[in-house]
């Protein structure tokens, strides 16, 4: 009686823990990246995008469509923006229309301003800033 005991715990034993083994929970966590740090897209489209962590918590609406939100100076032909300027380029620029205040004129180095573009109803005006003469644009239609 005895063996047939220690034959039964022997099985009970050699049957049970494996079962016990086999049903433990296990997590497998994947991590993807997005985009790669490891390499490059060649094409990254979007219909409205928001760049910045003030912007991770608000949501775009579709009367945000065609946007691109940027928070900071954004830098266009320049890996270091300026400070103090929202928009920084390097390069030509070609616009077909926009709306600006005054127009600054600064030196490269130093950023102090050197000449100040402006207009009133009266016409367009350029301001020395080092000597403080303003130099009015007469403009004068011509034949082409």
């Amino acid at each position: 009686m005895k063996s047939k005991a220690y034959l039964i715990l022997v099985v009970f034993v050699f049957t049970l823990i494996p079962l016990l083994a086999f049903s433990q929970e296990e997590t497998l966590t994947i991590t993807t990246y997005y985009p790669s740090p490891y390499g490059s897209y060649k094409e990254l489209s979007s219909y409205r995008m928001k760049i910045g962590s003030t912007y991770s918590t608000t949501s775009m609406t579709d009367a945000d469509n065609g946007k691109l939100i940027v928070e900071g100076p954004v830098g266009i032909g320049t890996t270091s923006p300026a400070s103090g300027y929202k928009l920084d380029v390097e390069g030509k620029i070609q616009a077909t229309a926009f709306t600006v205040g005054d127009i600054t004129f600064r030196d490269q180095e130093t950023q102090q301003i050197l000449w100040r573009m402006f207009e009133d109803e009266d016409g367009l005006y350029l301001e020395n800033n080092k000597t403080g003469k303003v130099y009015r644009f007469v403009l004068q239609e011509v034949d082409k």
